[in-house]
Formats: structure tokens, sequence, C-alpha cells
């Protein structure tokens, strides 16, 4: 029984740090949705989105 309640709380605590985690990505999509509509107004492709996409690749072409 000891053991039972032990792994449920390790459960419980995963799940905790599961919900915490979706939790943040929501918050994260809302200020970049947040960003990309400010940044919209202006067209409907962002100018501030698709450099930072294309950023990663030019690193890696650089070095």
């Amino acid at each position: 029984m000891a053991k039972r309640g032990g792994h449920n709380s390790f459960l419980r605590r995963q799940k905790e740090r599961q919900r915490q985690e979706k939790a943040a990505a929501k918050r994260q999509q809302k200020l970049e949705r947040r960003r990309a509509g400010r940044l919209g107004s202006q067209g409907s492709s962002d100018p501030g989105e698709e450099p930072r996409s294309d950023e990663p690749p030019s690193e890696e072409s650089l070095s």
C-alpha cells in the first residue's frame, strides 16, 4: 500500500509538471500571437516572424 501511494504521488507530480508546461506553452503562444498581430497590422505576412525562422539555417551555413 505504501509503495502504491508513493507511485501515485510521483504520477501526481508528473501530471502537475505537464500541466504547468502546457500552461507555459499556451502563455508563450499568446505572447507570440499578440506580437505577430501587432506586426501583422502592417501586412498579412509577419515581417518579424519570418527572419527569425530563417536564422538557424543561416547560422549553420556560417559555421
